[in-house]
């Protein structure tokens, strides 16, 4: 997914999406895992205490807190909507864990056979 200015979203393939403009000395990557695989998760951490042990509960949290530059990596799982309220000076990449597969279903129900591809719909602010 690409997040850019004002917080405007791109679709993209299931691969990933980047938002901003690309930064060379990009942060430590903030890791999701809504069904706590790789660790206990919680919403409640720092952003310097997200590790692959320690990771964030929802992608919403992810893209409030994560810094310019960062890479979001999604663990496997299904993800409700995603709504990006914050302007980003620089990328913020969003990208599913490699060998997983993460599901961003949107508000759709029941599900859409083909909500496994990340999908976004915005309106300029």
């Amino acid at each position: 997914m690409l997040f850019g200015a004002a917080g405007t979203a791109v679709a993209a393939a299931c691969v990933g999406l980047s938002l901003g403009i690309a930064r060379a000395d990009n942060p430590s990557p903030l890791y999701v895992d809504v069904t706590s695989k790789g660790g206990q998760c919680s919403d409640g951490l720092k952003v310097s205490e997200v590790s692959i042990v320690k990771p964030l509960c929802t992608l919403a949290k992810a893209v409030q807190v994560a810094p310019d530059g960062a890479t979001v990596l999604v663990r496997a799982g299904n993800y409700p909507k995603l709504t990006v309220d914050r302007a980003f000076g620089d990328r913020v990449t969003v990208k599913v864990y490699p060998g997983e597969k993460a599901e961003l279903r949107g508000h759709t129900s029941p599900p859409r056979p083909d909500a496994s591809a990340w999908s976004s719909s915005v309106s300029p602010t």
